[in-house]
């Protein structure tokens, strides 16, 4: 990446004490502009990861979707008494965290 910045002017020849310190500011100056294009690098990477692992996750969601559909299609009666067992087990758990949050009180 490449950052647009304003250079520093160049250190006055006529004067040999500031030219130490405008040549540090210069060797500063470049640092800064590395590490800004680092972490500008880095949150780029960071952005694809996140895309990319999006991305791998809608791909198994959708996988995982085919797949009860196909189940469901070859196996309906079956299908129907897991999704039946489910519920009445939702059920009682939730009833049963009811009862322990109430005996707190």
């Amino acid at each position: 990446m490449t950052t647009t910045h304003t250079p520093l002017p160049a250190p006055p020849t006529s004067n040999a004490d500031t030219a130490p310190v405008a040549h540090a500011l210069q060797a500063a100056e470049r640092s800064v502009v590395h590490l800004t294009e680092q972490v500008a690098d880095l949150s780029r990477q960071g952005v694809h990861a996140v895309q990319d692992t999006a991305q791998q996750v809608r791909q198994r969601m959708q996988h995982a979707n085919d797949c009860t559909a196909a189940y469901v299609r070859t196996q309906p009666l079956k299908a129907v008494l897991m999704a039946a067992a489910l519920g009445a087990l939702a059920v009682v758990v939730l009833n049963w965290v009811g009862r322990r949050g109430d005996k707190s009180h």
